[in-house]
């Protein structure tokens, strides 16, 4: 079976937020606990600033010592959204500098015993018992090759919903029959 659809930068884009959110123990255990910091650092800041605003003006060594404890709560407060822009503008410069030669016109070639994907520069063959997992939502499907590296089919790149499927279930298939096949089958 061979197919040929477009990637775009957003597609890649895509992968590469769904792969670092996705994947990463940090990121996942932070994403949880984001909200309820914002609570706490908007119940704080108010109880540290609010005090230090009373301070005398001329008691420098109170304002000095205590000053600068104002900021952890508000960045508690302001942490979802530093975390969101932060995160996405790495992601953007990251296929900024990385998508040469990754989107684009995609031609992917699938066999009973291989995949090959050739784009404008890279061409890369997986043997289907090398494919480590298939994970996809509604408008995505990612065919890891490595860990960090995946064969990207984007619904929309596709010319109708049939031939996304088609390459898709095709994929799922060849990678079951592969793993259901012992080596001592071989």
């Amino acid at each position: 079976m061979e197919v040929v659809y477009n990637l775009t930068a957003e597609d890649f884009l895509a992968f590469n937020r769904f792969h670092l959110l996705g994947t990463n123990k940090t990121v996942r255990w932070f994403r949880r606990l984001r909200w309820p910091l914002m609570v706490l650092g908007c119940i704080l800041f108010p109880l540290w600033f609010v005090p230090m605003l009373m301070i005398p003006l001329g008691d420098n060594t109170t304002q000095s010592k205590y000053g600068p404890l104002f900021i952890v709560p508000l960045l508690l407060c302001l942490s979802p959204l530093i975390y969101h822009v932060t995160i996405e503008a790495r992601l953007r410069e990251g296929v900024r500098l990385h998508a040469q030669g990754v989107v684009g016109v995609i031609r992917l070639i699938l066999t009973e015993e291989t995949m090959t994907e050739i784009t404008e520069s890279i061409r890369t063959e997986v043997h289907w018992n090398h494919v480590l997992r298939i994970i996809g939502d509604e408008n995505n499907t990612f065919i890891f090759v490595r860990p960090g590296a995946a064969v990207i089919l984007p619904r929309h790149g596709f010319r109708s919903d049939e031939e996304y499927e088609r390459a898709r279930g095709f994929a799922v298939e060849r990678l079951n029959r592969a793993r259901s096949v012992s080596p001592e089958d071989k």
